[in-house]
């Protein structure tokens, strides 16, 4: 699937060239179903890639502010970092698929497709970075007194750095395997991609990475969501129960101390997995539905439809990457605090 996945992210102005709907089409409404969908792409995306950027450099700075002074917090910044790099490549695909000037001697077909693989490089690190911030607080919560001291900020940037280098070792053969060279010929200077013969079978590798990574991220961000969900659910009986008993005045110092931070960090990072695991439903579903299928593929009986679906996955990741800001808005009193603060610094 990745070999194609830039032609996913940039065959909608080829598809909708190819796609003639008429009304003594047989496929009318599978048509216009296809069209829609490219078209949510192509309106919807630059929006959320917009909103995105912006999001994730006001939580960049923000997080700075805080000084980072815990483990969770330094994570959710590190997830700020990765989420804006993936959409600023995500941006360049959109930009050289659909505002690439038609007088520039390059293909946006061509540039697409060295270019995305940065971009599922970055959008991996996202996914590997959410399932270890849902891990590490599932642990926290499931286990305190064991894991109390475990997560701590060193060992979260090691695991952090793991994680990028984990990254470009996975996507690094495919960077050595193809690229851009500049070709001339008749007094005229054009762009092109060059390949290896290797190419091939390190696109099978990639293959096998973006069908398993995805799905192990997504057993582990869902277990650790029951156990989280679980976890607000007893702290809600609790509080309620002290509150029936008449200890109100003890409750709100309670809940202002370390054990409503702590409540508010699980509910963020409750909230964070659960726009991850709705967002990485699509992509899960089109890889094992291509599996499953073979015909449900690019240059296949189902290509179209295999490539609006993937637009729409792309519009749908895009989300992803673009609401954690409000998360973090609702539900962490710190974070809003330096917001307000650092809004009227402006």
């Amino acid at each position: 699937m990745c070999e194609m996945e830039s032609i996913n992210l940039s065959a909608e102005i080829h598809l909708q060239g190819n796609l003639s709907v008429t009304a003594n089409d047989d496929n009318f409404l599978s048509i216009l179903y296809i069209k829609a969908l490219i078209m949510v792409g192509i309106v919807l995306q630059p929006v959320f890639i917009f909103i995105g950027v912006v999001g994730n450099l006001i939580n960049i700075v923000v997080f700075l502010k805080m000084r980072l002074v815990d483990s969770i917090t330094l994570c959710f910044f590190f997830l700020s970092c990765s989420d804006l790099l993936s959409l600023l490549f995500l941006f360049a695909l959109r930009f050289t698929t659909d505002f690439m000037p038609e007088d520039v001697r390059m293909d946006g077909l061509t540039i697409a497709y060295v270019i995305v693989f940065y971009y599922l490089m970055l959008y991996d690190v996202s996914q590997m970075l959410t399932s270890y911030i849902a891990l590490q607080k599932c642990c926290c919560v499931a286990l305190p007194f064991t894991f109390k001291s475990t997560f701590t900020r060193l060992r979260s940037s090691l695991v952090a750095a793991c994680v990028a280098v984990s990254a470009i070792v996975m996507y690094l053969p495919i960077f050595t395997a193809q690229g851009i060279q500049v070709i001339s010929d008749n007094a005229t200077t054009r762009l092109t991609l060059w390949t290896t013969s290797s190419r091939s079978d390190v696109i099978l590798a990639i293959n096998f990475w973006g069908l398993l990574l995805p799905s192990v991220c997504q057993i582990l961000v869902v277990a650790s969501l029951i156990i989280l969900a679980s976890s607000l659910r007893s702290s809600s009986h609790f509080h309620k129960s002290i509150s029936q008993k008449g200890d109100d005045k003890v409750a709100p110092e309670r809940r202002a101390t370390k054990g409503g931070k702590e409540t508010q960090a699980v509910y963020v990072t409750s909230f964070v997995a659960l726009i991850y695991v709705l967002c990485n439903t699509p992509r899960l579903m089109i890889s094992y539905a291509s599996l499953i299928e073979p015909e449900f593929n690019l240059f296949q009986l189902y290509t179209e439809i295999y490539i609006a679906l993937n637009i729409f996955r792309n519009t749908i990741e895009a989300i992803n990457t673009s609401l954690n800001i409000f998360v973090f808005l609702k539900f962490n009193r710190k974070y809003r605090r330096t917001f307000f603060v650092l809004s009227w610094c402006l």
